[in-house]
């Protein structure tokens, strides 16, 4: 934005002070001496979207949280004028949000180092839930629910942003709708799969299945229909449509990885399956129900007697008293990583590409196959795996340094090269080549004693 002096459709001077962000339709910003952030679109908005946008700064959803000072969702407040015409629109700045992703998924709180139990992920699926009931409460659809525009802060309290995408429908005159514009696929509940998303007039039943994939998510940290598929794997859109999710029947066999559904607390099992696998969408719960859910499975949580378990963190497990013990020990026992543990060593399949790729200078322990042992410029390399050409990722390869081969007896280094078709698992800090065609995670080893040892033959 050239000019950054403008005015509020009320006559108040606005100054653009900094950039926060871009999307595709506009730009945020900050303003001066104000609590209050601008989007100013790239093109002036249409007749509808000012329509649009005038209802929703007319008819605000109530604030279930007004009591707390928190900001729900940034709301648009009054319009921007550049030479009268109208190019943006005030809104309230979420402070000290971070994405959820940042706090459900194990690898990107660990990296942020993001203090969050199981309890303080109910608490923030509680909240989310929260605030969507007031949107519904008050007509609207949001139409496009994601993780990227759902924001929490160190209390759990949770804001949406990008919220003028919404459906708004015409106070005065019901067959009037405007829809939202945009989609993810990743939440597009199965009957609007391959719809083009702008052309639907869509109920807050559509939005139900949404809610339960963000719930999923922050109490799994996963998205309930992404999981290892055996032959020729499907599309997520693929899998929705045929109601697939990780709680489908045999989703989880021979997967220890795989959290399994019934850690929850039993009325939220229920509401998963009738939301991801109900035909009829009325039968999926509403913001309510999932609100309220919820509440019942954060007040049956207890506390793990296991203190020790979380020795970087300030607060212990949590599990659903419904269990007979606290199931994030005995799944760091059987698998080797606390996925709430700053400190502890993360196992990986090799195969778990994308997530490799992710653990870029992470310690990790890695297993695998190994289809090919050479000597390449007096490193001996194994390579694990085949690769995924659909992620342009190449094989996870155990590098074993110069310095490190020149120790190793003749005996050794046969033994090494000899490992085609056999089991192998490597220790060590997770190293990611990026070039323009793939990104080969591998580990180097340039110390001793070998990190790295035959599973079986």
């Amino acid at each position: 934005m050239k000019d950054r002096t403008l005015r509020s459709d009320k006559g108040e001077i606005i100054e653009l002070e900094s950039h926060i962000a871009s999307s595709g339709e506009g730009e945020v910003w900050r303003v001066k001496d104000s609590d209050l952030v601008a989007k100013i679109y790239r093109k002036n908005p249409s007749i509808e979207q000012i329509e649009k946008l005038s209802i929703m700064m007319n008819n605000p959803p109530k604030n279930p949280n007004a009591d707390k000072s928190h900001t729900p969702w940034a709301w648009p407040e009054s319009f921007i004028l550049h030479r009268k015409s109208k190019v943006g629109f005030l809104m309230k700045r979420i402070k000290g949000g971070r994405q959820i992703i940042e706090v459900y998924n194990p690898l990107k709180r660990r990296a942020e180092k993001v203090d969050a139990n199981w309890q303080f992920l109910h608490a923030v699926a509680l909240n989310f839930a929260t605030i969507v009931r007031e949107l519904h409460s008050s007509g609207y659809v949001i139409g496009d629910i994601k993780p990227q525009n759902i924001l929490t802060n160190s209390k759990g309290w949770v804001s949406i942003v990008d919220i003028d995408s919404i459906q708004v429908k015409h106070p005065s005159n019901p067959q009037k709708v405007y829809t939202c514009p945009v989609g993810t696929e990743e939440t597009t509940p199965p009957e609007l799969v391959g719809k083009i998303i702008a052309d639907e007039i869509q109920t807050e039943a559509q939005d139900r299945f949404r809610i339960g994939v963000v719930v999923f998510q922050l109490l799994f940290g996963e998205h309930p229909f992404k999981f290892p598929q055996e032959g020729n794997p499907l599309k997520i859109g693929e899998l929705i449509q045929k109601r697939l999710w990780i709680g489908s029947e045999g989703a989880t066999v021979n997967n220890p990885r795989l959290i399994p559904l019934d850690i929850v607390h039993p009325k939220l099992q229920d509401y998963f399956s009738k939301c991801f696998e109900s035909v009829d969408p009325q039968l999926r719960p509403t913001a309510n129900e999932w609100k309220k859910a919820i509440e019942r499975a954060y007040d049956d949580l207890v506390p793990c007697q296991n203190i020790a378990a979380l020795p970087h963190y300030t607060h212990p497990h949590f599990y659903s008293k419904h269990l007979p013990s606290c199931y994030w020990c005995d799944r760091a026992k059987k698998i080797g990583y606390d996925m709430f543990g700053q400190g502890a060593i993360q196992q990986v399949e090799s195969s778990e590409l994308a997530r490799l790729v992710l653990l870029d200078k992470a310690f990790a322990q890695v297993r695998g196959k190994v289809t090919s042992a050479s000597i390449q410029r007096n490193n001996i390399v194994l390579r694990l795996g085949k690769g995924n050409r659909t992620l342009k990722f190449g094989a996870f390869e155990i590098v074993i340094a110069p310095q490190v081969v020149s120790t190793l007896s003749d005996a050794d280094k046969k033994a090494l090269l000899d490992t085609k078709g056999k089991e192998m698992s490597v220790k060590g800090t997770i190293s990611v080549l990026k070039t323009k065609a793939k990104s080969t995670p591998k580990v180097i080893v340039d110390s001793q004693p070998l990190p790295c040892h035959i599973i079986q033959s």
